[in-house]
């Protein structure tokens, strides 16, 4: 890795080398957001720290007092709202001089309230969306138990079409046959009529995790051949 290689090579203090990884960064996410232009990169050889990318990396550590890790966000916060500025030739000249000085702190202020924002909305999102699938599987598990008697792969396999006719009705909810592997597996081998349905709802981990708590009685492996 060059980065670690010119830590040997040119034995960088701890500050230096942190200089280095942002010039580094710099030269990630200006190539990512400007694709086309010809940015400042650190030499292929000779003292990096003479270049003018570390000097605008050194006076960025020194202006600055962030974490090490919201550097990333710092650097693309410069390049974000730049690519979203307009001037008449195309978008404004970049340069490392975008990193440091009033405008920059600015734009990072304003890009970190909007970040913020957005994590707040998508973090209450993320609880409704909790709660909902919750109550939903939870309603599933009653109605399944009441039904079946016992939860097992085999009964859930013998009696997959009454299930299906039940979320036909709004009965067994569409978070069932997105999470359980014998609902999943008879779906996508089910007949044509069955297929294409919306079971599009966002699946992760947390609602997996929800689904084995509350149908911690059937094992989740997908062998039919008994429970």
């Amino acid at each position: 890795m060059r980065y670690v290689q010119l830590i040997n090579e040119f034995n960088l203090t701890k500050r230096e080398a942190f200089a280095i990884r942002l010039a580094f960064l710099y030269m990630e996410l200006s190539a990512k957001y400007f694709p086309d232009y010809k940015h400042y990169k650190i030499p292929r050889k000779g003292d990096p720290r003479k270049c003018e990318l570390f000097r605008y990396c050194w006076k960025l550590m020194n202006e600055t007092r962030l974490q090490p890790h919201e550097y990333r966000h710092y650097i693309q916060s410069q390049m974000s709202i730049l690519k979203n500025i307009k001037i008449a030739e195309g978008y404004p000249y970049i340069h490392p001089n975008c990193l440091v000085g009033e405008k920059a702190w600015r734009r990072w202020c304003v890009w970190q309230k909007y970040f913020n924002e957005v994590k707040k909305v998508t973090e209450h999102q993320n609880t409704n969306y909790n709660r909902e699938i919750k109550k939903a599987l939870k309603d599933d598990h009653y109605v399944l138990t009441v039904r079946l008697g016992e939860l097992s792969n085999d009964k859930l396999l013998e009696e997959m079409d009454f299930i299906w006719r039940l979320n036909k009705i709004g009965v067994v909810s569409p978070y069932f046959f997105a999470l359980n592997p014998v609902a999943k597996e008879w779906l996508n081998k089910s007949d044509k009529t069955y297929q294409g349905m919306d079971f599009s709802k966002r699946i992760d981990k947390e609602s997996l995790a929800v689904y084995k708590d509350i149908f911690r009685e059937i094992p989740s492996s997908t062998s039919h051949g008994g429970k």
